[in-house]
């Protein structure tokens, strides 16, 4: 089925998953987001608190 395009093709995030993902990799996945979700978090802040001084 996946090589018929039945199931695989429809949406990147979706092959790949079905293509398989090893748990090791889903892991370094998951931290990979988390840190780049806490710089743009920081990012955020920091940008909001020279904004505040400012006025």
């Amino acid at each position: 089925m996946l090589e018929a395009g039945i199931v695989s093709r429809i949406h990147p995030v979706i092959d790949w998953f079905l293509y398989g993902v090893d748990l090791i990799e889903i892991v370094s996945i998951i931290n990979v987001g988390m840190i780049m979700y806490s710089l743009i978090k920081k990012r955020r802040a920091e940008k909001y608190q020279s904004k505040v001084i400012e006025k």
